[in-house]
């Protein structure tokens, strides 16, 4: 048996009729959790070190940091696309198969840089494998995230189509 949710009161407003708690207000509470690094590492970044401090926080609470050894991929060619990578540490080769087992490689991403812009933007699959050539630690932004600090941020916008226009 499923209990109907519970009014309560928006303690914003005195004297206010009860409403229901949803989803969204539990998103927006300030009381989240920011990982040790994330802020740090997004603050440096070139990308989003223009983003407001409330957004940059927001961000933040909804990225997680990740340890990654040589080798070992980030995500692949082909595959969709679901988080921005921002290398906090280390550094991040992206590259390519050829067609004669061959790598070819789009560039070496150093900290405070940025990859997998271009999937999260579009929507579509990684045009790239993305591999540490270190040990490295990366703070991966949902898709999600990004695209509502575009929407929110149009200086930021502007700055993710000059970066995109610098790949």
């Amino acid at each position: 048996r499923v209990k109907p949710s519970r009014p309560c009161k928006d303690p914003r407003v005195p004297g206010t009729a009860p409403r229901i708690r949803v989803v969204s207000d539990l998103m927006t509470q300030s009381s989240v959790e920011i990982s040790p690094g994330v802020l740090d590492a997004l603050a440096r970044s070139e990308l989003f070190s223009s983003l407001p401090e409330s957004n940059l926080r927001e961000m933040a609470s909804r990225s997680t940091i990740r340890t990654v050894r040589r080798g070992e991929r980030l995500w692949d060619h082909g595959v969709a696309s679901s988080a921005l990578g921002v290398i906090a540490a280390g550094r991040v080769k992206c590259w390519s198969p050829g067609h004669d087992q061959r790598q070819w490689v789009s560039s070496v991403v150093r900290p405070g840089g940025v990859c997998g812009l271009a999937a999260c933007v579009d929507g579509g699959p990684y045009t790239c494998n993305a591999e540490p050539l270190e040990r490295s630690r990366v703070v991966l932004v949902p898709t999600p995230s990004l695209r509502v600090a575009m929407e929110r941020e149009p200086a930021f916008a502007r700055r993710v189509a000059q970066t995109l226009a610098r790949e």
